[in-house]
């Protein structure tokens, strides 16, 4: 029997859930496959609209300098992560994702930049697409999908946290901010939550906390003079952060909030509690007021809103989503509920999530097992009669078995907030200061982005 045409599995999303759904995958799911006769192969389509993983991790700690963290340790190219793969296995479309259609079984996706022949960031099999011109020169493609899976993830409300489209809006972002950082005085961070605590953090340390000197001047074998033996001065800034409840970290328990903000205090960051932000606005002077809801108004050079995040579904049927607009998946299976057959859903844009990044590696074990079945499972239906009655194919469809996800009830979450130290819980324990500097504040995990890209692990595992 010849093999049918590709089935294309599409993946909505490039961060750290879809990075890793995509090489489990190619990795350890279609190579197993094809062991019937007469069965499709399969392709991985990653789309995404930014060509580049953001290390969102550390953007606290990439506010402040470009020199503390370059750019390129920032952004990793995502085609580097999969160059091994031929184009009959791999695809990456950049483009954002618009109308999902459950009943055909596709999804429309608006090109980011056109696509290149002969390329893995092309789509070749013209079985499965269909490409539309646009207005102003761009494309929109319609990709049928065999299996699909959203990992969208969410966006912060401030373009310096997270990617808003293609990384370059968050390079030019984090670089106009850097360059009004040098001359403001005032900076203002809205939101008492674990990013507001380390981006406050983060910029006090840096700027009104005494600078650091290498451990030979401290040792006192270098000259006091060596320009080297300390790090240049820099001018203190008055930084204000404001807290919608009566205490930071409100998610946690009480010990937490104050042990932040003692922390914080330290370093001089102001912090107002019980008091929300009603709307932000720039002035004419280039300054930010945020208006309170208290009837007051709070002016500063720099503004940063560390006030939450929405998940990246607004192109989705309300079906599908929850009123809080993330998707609504089986809880254990992690199928979403009105998908239809082969449809997940995987990290911050799902409802069981609590958008934390361990959550998107407790999930990919049961989300890439369960895909198999699925995948197999639709193989065995090619190989019997339509009837299947007396064949033999409930029997083997019962062999497979599901994995099922259970979430982890306990909080994870390190917070690095001081020069070499900060507050942390693990599993609901608390973490000393300085672990939570070895742990995370150190590096804020930079070194294990190009294995994010190249293999899909996770950045907090142990051993990888």
């Amino acid at each position: 029997m010849a093999c049918l045409e590709t089935l294309d599995i599409v993946i909505l999303g490039a961060s750290f859930a879809g990075l890793s759904v995509a090489h489990n995958l190619l990795n350890n799911v279609l190579p197993r496959l094809h062991t019937l006769d007469g069965v499709p192969d399969y392709r991985v389509v990653l789309v995404a609209p930014s060509s580049h993983l953001y290390w969102n991790i550390a953007a606290p700690r990439a506010l402040v300098s470009s020199e503390v963290v370059p750019f390129e340790k920032m952004f990793s190219p995502v085609m580097k992560g999969f160059e091994n793969y031929s184009p009959e296995e791999f695809v990456f479309v950049q483009g954002t994702a618009g109308l999902v259609d459950t009943a055909q079984r596709t999804v429309t996706i608006t090109l980011a930049v056109r696509p290149k022949p002969d390329h893995r960031h092309s789509i070749l099999s013209t079985a499965t697409e269909k490409t539309l011109p646009k207005p102003r020169g761009s494309l929109v493609k319609t990709l049928k999908y065999h299996a699909l899976i959203f990992a969208t993830g969410t966006s912060a409300d401030s373009p310096l946290l997270s990617l808003h489209g293609p990384h370059e809006k968050t390079q030019a972002a984090l670089g106009d901010f850097h360059k009004r950082l040098r001359n403001a005085n005032s900076i203002v961070v809205v939101g008492g939550g674990a990013s507001g605590v380390e981006t406050a953090g983060q910029l006090a340390v840096y700027f009104n906390s005494a600078p650091s000197r290498p451990l030979l001047a401290r040792l006192r074998l270098r000259k006091a003079l060596d320009p080297l033996a300390c790090d240049p001065p820099r001018t203190p800034k008055t930084i204000t952060l404001i807290s919608g409840h009566d205490r930071l970290l409100s998610n946690l328990a009480p010990k937490y909030g104050k042990k932040a903000e003692k922390k914080l205090r330290r370093n001089h960051v102001h912090i107002l509690h019980n008091i929300r932000l009603v709307a932000a606005a720039s002035t004419a002077a280039g300054q930010t007021a945020c208006h309170l809801n208290n009837d007051t108004t709070i002016t500063s050079d720099l503004f940063v809103a560390c006030t939450g995040v929405k998940p990246n579904t607004t192109f989705l049927p309300s079906g599908l989503v929850d009123a809080a607009g993330y998707i609504e998946t089986h809880p254990s299976t992690l199928r979403v509920k009105e998908g239809g057959a082969r449809v997940y859903a995987i990290g911050d844009c799902a409802a069981y999530s609590k958008n934390y990044t361990v959550d998107v590696y407790d999930a990919v074990p049961v989300v890439v097992h369960n895909i198999r079945n699925d995948l197999l499972a639709h193989e065995l239906r090619l190989q019997y009669p339509p009837v299947g009655e007396g064949t033999g194919l409930q029997d083997r469809l019962e062999e497979l078995v599901d994995k099922h996800f259970s979430p982890n009830p306990t909080d994870t979450l390190l917070m690095p907030c001081t020069k070499r130290g900060g507050v942390g819980v693990l599993f609901n324990f608390r973490v000393p200061s300085l672990f939570v500097h070895l742990m995370k504040g150190r590096d804020y995990k930079l070194g294990k982005a190009k294995e994010v890209v190249d293999r899909g692990i996770n950045p907090y595992g142990m051993g990888e």
